[in-house]
């Protein structure tokens, strides 16, 4: 006769007792008879709290959007976007949900269907993570800098693999992204970083500026676009001094409007930038 076992049963605590009944509708002593009742409750519950967090993001996204400003939504986007938006309750994740879908109503298309997939997949930290990379990001890269730098920023190596895991980042660290020059008599080309723009000019045009860069995929610009970031006073100083050991000079300017994303129509007067070497010899100077 096998042995019996005298372990005491395990008793459920009551937080999961609770979770089982809100969360599936689960009754220890429910009956058959009780069953569609249940089920009936459980769905409605559901759909009640999906439609809570609908409209939340559409109160979010109202007051981001000029009703006159906006587009029409291709329908498609819209279902895709409310099957998944539906599930977000976080207050954080429903304000980027909400950036996303005033992104696409003031700018049909600017928002992917992939994107969406890729937005439904992060959680709250992966968001947060996230920014402090985006916050780097120069249309669809960011400036590959000294390892130390970013570290310093609160970016672990690893964290760039999990970008990569999670679609917001290509895979790669080798990757080089090259700017031909806009004008023919010497090198000039424009960097629009946040609501900066970088003239980056050289003496001579024969070959064009090649940043080393790790390049953001579609989903992870789009959505570096959105996120409520500001611009980031030492990256500029990085790159203004890895420009500048290589011979390229860098002056920077505000802006002020665009007419869309890549092109400037308005910004502040131009003012020349210095590494920190040769900014501490002109300060001793008295320049």
């Amino acid at each position: 006769m096998p042995a019996r076992d005298l372990s005491p049963t395990p008793i459920p605590s009551q937080a999961l007792l609770d979770a089982l009944q809100v969360e599936l509708g689960f009754e220890r002593a429910g009956s058959l008879a009780t069953l569609r009742d249940r089920a009936s409750r459980r769905l409605e519950r559901q759909e009640a709290r999906r439609q809570i967090n609908l409209e939340n993001i559409a109160r979010r996204t109202l007051d981001r959007v000029a009703i006159d400003a906006a587009g029409a939504i291709d329908p498609l986007w819209l279902a895709r976007f409310a099957e998944s938006a539906a599930e977000i309750e976080d207050e954080s994740l429903q304000d980027l949900w909400s950036r996303a879908l005033a992104q696409e109503a003031t700018r049909p298309g600017a928002i992917s269907l992939r994107t969406l997939t890729v937005l439904r997949d992060l959680s709250g930290p992966h968001v947060s993570l996230f920014a402090g990379f985006a916050r780097f990001a120069i249309n669809n890269f960011v400036m590959r800098l000294e390892e130390a730098f970013f570290e310093g920023k609160g970016l672990a190596p690893d964290d760039l693999l999990l970008f990569e895991e999670l679609g917001l980042l290509r895979p790669g660290s080798g990757q080089v992204k090259t700017f031909k020059s806009q004008s023919e008599d010497s090198y000039v080309t424009h960097l629009l970083y946040r609501d900066q723009v970088l003239r980056v000019t050289h003496e001579t045009n024969k070959k064009p500026l090649a940043l080393p860069c790790h390049r953001l995929t579609a989903a992870g610009a789009e959505l570096a676009e959105i996120l409520p970031v500001e611009e980031d006073s030492d990256y500029i100083v990085g790159m203004t001094g890895w420009l500048a050991k290589r011979g390229y000079r860098v002056a920077q300017a505000r802006i002020n409007a665009r007419s869309d994303r890549n092109t400037v129509t308005s910004h502040s007067p131009f003012c020349e930038l210095y590494p920190y070497d040769r900014r501490r010899r002109l300060k001793r100077a008295g320049r």
